[in-house]
């Protein structure tokens, strides 16, 4: 059975078959876009031809990312693209773990409860995704819309990223980097509002998309907001929101408290290393991901 648009824009029966992959489940469906489970370890990422132009382009985007990052320890493998019926989409090996954002949601606040496991959970996962944003990085690729739910921790401590729609080359003035083949010259990009920084956030405080790139300093803050996430519940924003629900100004948003009671007992300088990566501007942040990395690794060791 072929792919109809209104499979992916959340209406009728789903698609029994995708490119040649069986269709088990559907993931989610938001307008023209839908992500599937398929046989064999597949996850098939799905836009109708009803789809925005810029639903495409991001869909381009991904491919472009997943085929640059091919073979990488931190990006699933692209295994296929491709159009089935009217419909475009792509085939992406299924990486074994779970998101920081589920973890967050049933684990807790780590901060809350002084625990020797609680302890070692948040040191192994800040650990996990620095390196993994730190290889994303060295291979000059920044991910674009960093979230508990685009980090998955795998059963081995390890960390993948996922949904690469957003990634951009970064650029710098000693080594300018060209996009990847493929990828479009402009994407308005995915953000999830709750962990963007001030700088980029939008001026009306409402629009989830960005036509300008993400940087090396709104990645690190970035990151920095998903571990204070694991830490105490919340983001840096009060009332940080996703996507289309309310969110506050960039006017408005307060000075961030990262870490206190026992983490910052146990990890005297993690506050401060936090805080760092926290700043509301962006030249006072850690010069590289790498250096917060690094940081990070030293405040809890």
């Amino acid at each position: 059975m072929g792919t109809e648009p209104a499979h992916v824009c959340g209406r009728g029966s789903d698609p029994g078959v995708v490119g040649g992959h069986v269709v088990v489940r559907r993931v989610r469906a938001r307008k023209c876009v839908a992500v599937y489970e398929a046989r064999a370890g597949v996850v098939l990422k799905v836009v109708c031809a009803r789809a925005s132009d810029s639903a495409r382009d991001r869909l381009d985007n991904e491919r472009a990312f997943l085929t640059l990052l091919a073979h990488s320890p931190i990006a699933p493998n692209l295994l296929g693209a491709g159009e089935a019926g009217d419909a475009r989409y792509l085939a992406i090996a299924w990486r074994p773990g779970v998101t920081l954002e589920r973890l967050a949601r049933y684990a807790g606040p780590l901060g809350a409860v002084d625990s020797e496991a609680n302890a070692d959970l948040f040191a192994a996962t800040a650990t996990a995704v620095g390196a993994a944003f730190t290889h994303l990085h060295h291979h000059g690729v920044a991910h674009g819309d960093v979230s508990p739910a685009n980090i998955v921790l795998a059963p081995d401590g390890s960390a993948t990223l996922i949904d690469f729609e957003s990634a951009h080359r970064l650029t710098t003035a000693d080594s300018p980097r060209r996009r990847p083949a493929g990828a479009p010259a402009v994407v308005r990009r995915k953000t999830t509002r709750a962990y963007l920084p001030p700088e980029l956030f939008p001026d009306d405080g409402r629009e989830p998309y960005l036509t300008h790139p993400p940087t090396v300093a709104s990645e690190q803050y970035a990151l920095a907001a998903v571990l204070r996430r694991l830490l105490d519940g919340d983001s840096p924003r009060p009332g940080g929101a996703v996507l289309d629900e309310p969110a506050p100004s960039a006017g408005s948003l307060t000075r961030s408290r990262p870490a206190t009671g026992w983490p910052a007992r146990r990890w005297p300088a993690l506050p401060g290393v936090l805080r760092t990566a926290l700043d509301r501007e962006p030249t006072r942040r850690f010069p590289t991901i790498r250096a917060f990395a690094l940081a990070l690794d030293d405040a809890l060791t």
